[in-house]
């Protein structure tokens, strides 16, 4: 008996029981996986197929956890990415004409960890510091960072949008004067985080995906002196500060 044959029969079997599981799981149907273009899914599980038969000794086993891994990942980024979608697609921007009196500051730790300087162009502006808040984003846990960071990683995020981090959640709940979206990389995590919150007047410094601010300053995160003139002229133009 050739026993890659078989193999490769039980690995299709497999795919077929993970595929409808998935689905069922997902709550999505036939007809929206075709109209979301994963006309590519077969090819690729042919693939990966082929490169764990032909030039690998991992076991059935580990290509079951292989498999449901993979697919695990496939179908949470696509439940996220919808539901992100929804919250945007569905946002109505209603900005009042108070002044600016709280911040609410994101940023991702891995390309922007300036604090002090950040902090510095909102009491510049007039913000007392204890009404400027941040949260950032880091990939793992940091055990150096200090203990009044309130920061956050992949791990807290779950399906459909679910976050299971308290501070996270206590900060979008939060309904600043204006949410400070300080970070470049189009990172679900940190869209998420902005497109949930409840502040009034939310701001952003990449043009990613517009339907996330209310006003864009489209600069580096390392630039944070341009930030500080340009938001200072637009702010005073719309008679925020």
């Amino acid at each position: 008996m050739n026993f890659k044959i078989v193999e490769s029969t039980l690995i299709s079997e497999f795919i077929s029981i993970l595929l409808v599981s998935a689905l069922n799981s997902c709550k999505l149907s036939p007809q929206l996986v075709i109209r979301s273009k994963i006309e590519n899914l077969n090819s690729l599980i042919i693939d990966f197929i082929s490169v764990f038969i032909v030039k690998s000794s991992s076991s059935l086993l580990h290509l079951y956890y292989s498999f449901k891994y993979m697919f695990f990942k496939l179908f949470k980024k696509k439940s996220n990415d919808k539901y992100l979608n929804n919250i945007l697609n569905n946002r109505k921007s209603s900005v009042n004409n108070n002044k600016i009196k709280s911040i609410g500051i994101i940023i991702n730790l891995e390309e922007f960890n300036d604090y002090d300087s950040l902090r510095n162009v909102f009491t510049y502006l007039g913000v007392n510091e204890n009404k400027i808040k941040f949260v950032a984003y880091v990939t793992e846990k940091d055990e150096t960072l200090t203990s009044w960071d309130s920061y956050f990683t992949p791990l807290d995020f779950g399906w459909n949008g679910n976050i299971s981090n308290y501070d996270i959640n206590e900060f979008i709940e939060t309904d600043f004067d204006a949410l400070i979206s300080y970070y470049d990389e189009d990172i679900y995590e940190l869209n998420l985080i902005t497109a949930k919150s409840k502040a009034n007047f939310k701001i952003g410094i990449s043009n990613n995906d517009q339907r996330l601010h209310d006003f864009i300053i489209d600069i580096k995160s390392s630039f944070i002196d341009i930030f500080k003139v340009e938001l200072e002229k637009y702010l005073k133009g719309l008679k925020k500060i």
